[in-house]
């Protein structure tokens, strides 16, 4: 659970996965966690989604595995539940994930290649050409972090997947202005000049809490439009998620030279 003081700032995240894991806890509330953004507004999660074996998976979840070809690159592979059911497929998977406890738990789940990494940080890991796939699963386009920083990432991407590559990613939508917090951000955010889905947050479990992370929500035609094609990544389908239809979907992205 949580603690009402200011956390302390870690890999709150690794704590969460590890605890879970090694104490099979992931099925009560000990293992609940808040994601909490920066106007105060929290919500709880159990860790029980880290976990999801293939039967658990949700329908869109399944659209963008199945478009998975070839090497792919797993990133924030987490506990490793989407690596390890490719792997079981014949795909060789490298999995890549900033949290310290998320790598060692996915090592002993089975993952075959884990390495402790930030997404900005594949391009000094790995040669050009060398992936088929890059799965951003768990609304990992939000990894993109800012307008500012996703051309740099989306171009780095593209160096180290091969021609014909492609991005399975899951995103969200930014807030619809429907109630007065949606309001309030997107006025706040407006006044910051920042996009709409710019958001702030962090992770907090027990007396631990991650750094705050800046994360990208956007429309897949407006990711599209603004950042992904001018950066050699083309969107060629996505899928709107039927359990979160205003807001959740998974994009397929083409590499083009």
């Amino acid at each position: 659970m949580i603690n009402e003081h200011e956390p302390i700032e870690c890999d709150a995240y690794g704590e969460l996965i590890r605890d879970a894991y090694e104490s099979d806890r992931v099925d009560d509330n000990k293992t609940d966690h808040v994601h909490e953004w920066e106007d105060g507004h929290i919500t709880i999660h159990s860790a029980r989604y880290l976990f999801h074996d293939r039967d658990d998976w949700r329908d869109i979840e399944w659209w963008g595995i199945d478009r998975v070809t070839g090497h792919v690159l797993d990133v924030g592979t987490g506990a490793g539940r989407h690596a390890l059911a490719l792997q079981a497929n014949g795909n060789p998977v490298v999995a890549l994930d900033v949290s310290d406890g998320a790598v060692e738990v996915a090592r002993r789940r089975g993952v075959d290649e884990v390495i402790q990494a930030d997404i900005a940080e594949a391009g000094q890991l790995f040669r050009p050409g060398l992936f088929d796939t890059v799965l951003l699963l768990g609304c990992g386009l939000s990894m993109l972090q800012t307008p500012e920083r996703a051309p740099g990432i989306l171009r780095m991407l593209h160096t180290i997947a091969a021609p014909g590559a492609r991005i399975i990613g899951e995103g969200c939508k930014p807030p619809i202005p429907n109630n007065d917090r949606n309001r309030a951000l997107l006025e706040m955010r407006k006044y910051d000049g920042r996009w709409p889905g710019h958001e702030r947050t962090r992770l907090r479990y027990r007396e631990f809490a991650t750094p705050w992370r800046d994360q990208l929500y956007a429309e897949p035609d407006v990711l599209n439009e603004r950042l992904t094609e001018p950066n050699g990544w083309r969107l060629n389908c996505y899928e709107v998620d039927p359990e979160n239809p205003a807001y959740g979907y998974i994009a397929e992205f083409v590499r083009v030279d």
